[in-house]
């Protein structure tokens, strides 16, 4: 009895230890995992830290940012903006980029003039007097591919007479025509057309537009320009590629070739314009996002001063935020510029539509499935060559529109491709040049007007 007794006294005892053992082995673990989480604890701290501190030195926390109705998202900062832009017009830098500008334009005529002889040698030299007394009446539809691209720019311009006046307060056409032309002008013999806004900056700056509100107005305008295009394309990729018809095997492997670099230029398109949206949108959580998307670029040695780095990504993100929570406030002037904005991106869009119509011998399709089509292989030139760094897309524009548009053009291809470019190209260049040459003569004469009065 007593033997049995202690037999159980031990073993109680056992399981006792067993459980003392077995907490202790628990307890040290989890000092183990929380030892080993407190290094990402740190680091996380550390971000935030390094985040707040930043926001704080820019004038953007979070409480301001949320009361802020006004486009100023940091005087010293805008100023700072628009100092750096308008220190890349001094004579050297200017010349430098000008040189650049004017090679790359080269490269655009040479590509042209390349395809062009390709074509003829391909199809015979067709003479333009012959395709004009050929297609008679037709080639009144030029006139019409003439009227659409004044539309184009008066559209333009009316996109920024709303934006300064919503904005300032004041009506200022000839200024908005001035913003308009430059930022075409220079997105156009820029690569990635990142020419346009930093001189548009500069034109608002210089007719007294405050720094804030002078970085503001592109930024809300590309924002807007991009939604836009963005669903239109998306809706005629969906509704209008589906109808184009292919001739032959060939032809059908060629077209889905372009639909599929299409289709890519597209989806990077739709997460570029999102991801715009977000950080105009977002708050913590995407400065958080960009922050660690920094600090791996940092890791991996893309990005070589990661504090310097990430206060220039935040300051363009608070600088998208407040643009567009102003934005989203002024419900009319929304309205307004989202009006004009698909008027923008289809007049642009219709231009190939009249230039077929001109040259075509015949379309043989009823008058609104026709329309589609070229609105659609439109978009299919445009999003297949969107990221080609060329300006004005050249190659893949031309290759795709000598294509997509040379089954239905035939022989008068040549002709078609040159009246294409032009309307939608090289009379932007044209127009640009001599703006700015009239811009440049007038304040040579007014300077030389001061000395004098001196």
């Amino acid at each position: 009895m007593a033997e049995s007794k202690k037999a159980e006294d031990i073993e109680k005892k056992l399981k006792t230890d067993e459980v003392k053992t077995e907490k202790k082995r628990k307890s040290s673990n989890f000092s183990a995992e929380k030892n080993s989480e407190k290094p990402e604890n740190v680091v996380q701290e550390k971000e935030e830290l390094e985040i707040a501190e930043m926001m704080q030195e820019l004038g953007l926390e979070k409480e301001e940012l949320d009361s802020n109705e006004e486009l100023e998202v940091n005087k010293e900062y805008s100023e700072e903006k628009v100092k750096q832009v308008i220190e890349l017009q001094n004579p050297k830098k200017k010349k430098k980029s000008t040189i650049i500008n004017l090679c790359l334009l080269l490269v655009n005529l040479i590509f042209m003039i390349f395809i062009i002889k390709g074509l003829i040698a391909n199809v015979g030299e067709v003479n333009l007097l012959d395709v004009v007394k050929a297609q008679g009446k037709k080639m009144w539809w030029l006139a019409g591919g003439l009227g659409i691209y004044i539309v184009y720019i008066v559209v333009q311009v009316l996109m920024y007479y709303v934006l300064i006046k919503d904005i300032t307060g004041k009506k200022r056409l000839g200024l908005a025509y001035d913003v308009a032309i430059v930022g075409k002008y220079y997105d156009n013999v820029t690569p990635f057309a990142v020419g346009g806004q930093p001189m548009q900056i500069v034109r608002l700056t210089k007719n007294g537009v405050s720094a804030g509100t002078s970085t503001s107005i592109p930024i809300i305008k590309m924002m807007l320009n991009s939604f836009v295009n963005v669903i239109l394309a998306t809706l005629f990729f969906i509704f209008g590629v589906p109808k184009i018809p292919a001739t032959s095997a060939f032809n059908n492997l060629l077209l889905t070739l372009l639909i599929i670099l299409g289709v890519i230029g597209l989806i990077i398109t739709i997460i570029i314009v999102l991801f715009t949206f977000l950080v105009g949108a977002g708050g913590l959580v995407t400065r958080s996002f960009i922050s660690g998307i920094i600090r791996f670029g940092y890791k991996l040695g893309i990005v070589k001063n990661y504090r310097q780095t990430l206060k220039k990504v935040l300051d363009q993100v608070a600088e998208y935020k407040v643009s567009f929570r102003f934005m989203w406030k002024k419900k009319k002037m929304l309205v307004k510029m989202l009006i004009l904005c698909v008027l923008e991106c289809l007049s642009y869009a219709i231009m190939p539509y009249f230039v077929t119509r001109a040259f075509a011998t015949s379309i043989g399709f009823s008058e609104g499935l026709f329309f589609i089509i070229c609105i659609s292989q439109y978009y299919i030139c445009s999003m297949a060559s969107c990221f080609l760094p060329l300006p004005g897309g050249t190659g893949l524009m031309e290759i795709s529109f000598i294509f997509l548009f040379g089954l239905i053009v035939g022989d008068n291809i040549v002709w078609a491709l040159l009246a294409w470019r032009i309307l939608s190209y090289y009379m932007i260049l044209v127009h640009g040049f001599t703006h700015e040459l009239f811009h440049i003569t007038k304040n040579i004469i007014k300077n030389k007007k001061r000395r004098e009065l001196k």
